[in-house]
């Protein structure tokens, strides 16, 4: 897979501003919400802002790529998923009555996300 640097400079700013708005409002509303909570007002904070790091690198590697190059591996990602869900009845944890997650790195995770 080859990157596509003129793809990087064709973005719409426009979007990614009022994306980046909304991610700011958000925080700070995460942050209202749960100032009192005994474990750390800043606990969720941290973990939400690692959260957006990751995705926005997640976006900026998908981006450079070119679609077509991903839509032809597009098999391989949905066969994958589904072998995810599929870990999720041997090794998944239960939360909810249900049993939906998978642990990874002591992160839950939830493989129907991926669907």
């Amino acid at each position: 897979m080859r990157i596509d640097k003129r793809r990087l400079y064709h973005l719409d700013w426009y979007l990614i501003i009022n994306g980046l708005a909304l991610l700011f409002v958000g925080l700070i509303n995460l942050i209202s919400a749960t100032r009192s909570i005994e474990a750390g007002p800043y606990m969720l904070f941290t973990k939400q802002l690692v959260a957006i790091f990751i995705g926005v690198i997640l976006v900026a590697v998908v981006t450079a790529y070119d679609y077509r190059l991903i839509a032809a591996y597009s098999k391989y990602w949905y066969l994958g998923a589904l072998l995810l869900i599929l870990v999720v009845f041997i090794a998944g944890s239960e939360g909810g009555g249900a049993r939906r997650w998978l642990n990874v790195f002591g992160i839950p995770f939830q493989p129907s996300e991926l669907m």
